[in-house]
């Protein structure tokens, strides 16, 4: 569940608020959220231990909760986005990767908006998915105080 990759290039919060909006319900968020952060910052204390660090010292607790408020509206951006392409209906996700090339073309602006138009048309089993993806991260945002700042 934990990854560092980007750790030295950004923020932490990043990754795992990704992570944990991107790849869970809310209902599962509601439930384990705190949960979560107290893994992740344990686990990371446990790294750091290797090379005689402490988290506290590092990358205190009440810091990576500052943060998640701090880039709540950045990763809010990202997770819309996301919703929006894994609700993708499947024949659309076909023909964004068929025309990716074209996008590299130079080409009107007309084009490009009708494709995107095309691309991120739902049906109604799809429209379910997107908005229920969308009202759970909002609604997890409001519950642990990430809007408030927005």
């Amino acid at each position: 569940m934990i990854d560092y990759q980007m750790v030295k290039e950004n923020n932490p919060t990043n990754d795992l608020m990704f992570m944990i909006f991107a790849c869970s319900d809310h209902e599962s968020r509601v439930k384990y959220f705190n949960d979560w952060l107290d893994y992740y910052h344990s686990e990371l204390d446990k790294r750091l231990h290797d090379f005689g660090l402490k988290a506290n010292f590092v990358y205190p607790r009440d810091q990576l909760d500052a943060d998640m408020k701090r880039y709540a509206k950045h990763m809010l951006g990202a997770l819309v986005m996301s919703a929006t392409m894994s609700a993708m209906q499947p024949s659309n996700a076909e023909k964004i990767k068929d025309s990716m090339e074209e996008f590299h073309k130079p080409t009107n602006q007309e084009e490009i908006d009708a494709a995107m138009n095309e691309f991120f048309t739902f049906d109604d089993r799809y429209t379910e998915i997107y908005k229920k993806k969308l009202e759970g991260i909002i609604d997890s945002f409001i519950k642990f105080g990430l809007l408030k700042n927005m």
